[in-house]
């Protein structure tokens, strides 16, 4: 039996990131000393029977993390370059941690890319600080930082978090996709071990309504706001319908309070058939998604996208964007897979038109219980782990 800290700054919201968390926990409890190194008390029975379907107790390790003498000067850059704040707290976290690491047989890190002194067991949502460090934006890694300030900023945080890349030679890193994965290889080099094991996805509660029994209509999940092109799908399924499909439209997720948001509440207003539904319940997500033909998402470079494998659970068809995860999952489905507005508009409506095409997409779409089950996540990662302890 190992002591191992699995790492993860702040385990108190309802998402993708916090669902491989606990499923890691999960994973090791039984076998090994676990103990959660976090910033913040979690929410540790909701969330767990929430999101991995077991309430146990967890262990956890709360580090105080003290930015008052170099918040004053990030905070600084932060609020003038439009920065979260978060990253500094983050990467002052991270500081922490690396002094307690010898504590630890083993560290498990659960979110971003880490440099710690030994080797660790890495899941890699995306590589944060390697972009950061490399001047590149995390919203559009192929793009370079053009803002000084946001550079400096970046490059106090990133030096914060002791970031050195030849420190992770010995470790393993698993990453949400195979776009991930390729990203994360640019930044550490061909002799790191790095595999793709797709993230956990419960697809249990599905019970899909037979097709001919479904609305004709669009759902799309994700936070209101610019990168979830909120705007733009409204805009595809308001096409379809001046192209004379009687189609609709529910938004699942936060609204929040932002000009973008306002943007969002203002053309919603003007069209009976969109629907902001805000944040929902699960139950109330679960059956939109069973009772609907058709999912959209919108988010442009995504690592994973476990909205769009519970869409494909739901069975439902879906059309995402082009390249990185969301096309991933589809397995490069190009009659599902857009380019633009205009391009997507054109896909859904010969989808839409068509009851042979949605019988032959609907068949041969993966079956996301293969690649995504619970089962098969807790396996690779409790492989992972025999290997370094």
């Amino acid at each position: 039996m190992a002591s191992i800290g699995v790492i993860y700054p702040r385990l108190t919201a309802f998402g993708g990131a916090e669902a491989v968390c606990l499923t890691i926990v999960d994973a090791l409890r039984t076998e090994h000393d676990v103990e959660l190194i976090t910033a913040t008390p979690p929410r540790t029975r909701e969330l767990s029977t929430e999101l991995v379907g077991t309430e146990f107790t967890l262990n956890y390790r709360e580090l105080d993390v003290d930015v008052t003498v170099p918040g004053r000067v990030t905070n600084l850059l932060g609020t003038v370059s439009g920065n979260n704040f978060d990253l500094v707290t983050k990467s002052l976290f991270i500081r922490r941690v690396r002094a307690i690491a010898p504590e630890y047989d083993l560290l498990v890190s659960v979110r971003d890319d880490v440099s710690l002194p030994q080797p660790t067991l890495q899941y890699v949502h995306t590589p944060r600080l390697a972009l950061l460090a490399a001047g590149r934006r995390v919203s559009h890694p192929d793009r370079s930082e053009k803002s000084t300030v946001r550079r400096i900023y970046n490059h106090i945080c990133t030096t914060l978090a002791g970031h050195n890349p030849p420190s992770v030679h010995n470790d393993v890193l698993l990453t949400n996709s195979d776009w991930t994965r390729s990203l994360t290889r640019e930044f550490y080099g061909p002799d790191v071990d790095i595999r793709t094991v797709y993230p956990p996805v419960t697809l249990s509660e599905f019970n899909p309504v037979q097709w001919d029994r479904r609305e004709n209509g669009f759902v799309t999940i994700g936070r209101v706001c610019p990168s979830k092109r909120t705007l733009r799908t409204i805009k595809i399924v308001s096409e379809l319908r001046d192209r004379g499909f009687d189609t609709h439209l529910h938004v699942i997720g936060t609204v929040g309070d932002s000009p973008y948001a306002d943007s969002v509440y203002d053309v919603a207003a003007e069209r009976d058939f969109v629907s902001l539904e805000g944040e929902v319940k699960r139950a109330t997500l679960v059956e939109l998604l069973t009772t609907h033909r058709y999912g959209i998402h919108g988010k442009e470079r995504e690592p994973f996208g476990m909205s769009v494998v519970e869409m494909v659970g739901a069975g439902m068809i879906p059309f995402v964007p082009s390249g990185a995860g969301p096309a991933e999952i589809l397995d490069g489905e190009d009659a599902l897979i857009y380019d633009s507005l205009e391009d997507a508009v054109t896909l859904a409506e010969a989808v839409l038109e068509n009851p042979d095409v949605q019988a032959s997409l609907r068949s041969s779409l993966p079956d996301p219980n293969k690649n995504y089950g619970p089962d098969r996540f807790k396996t690779s990662v409790a492989e992972a782990v025999e290997e370094l302890v």
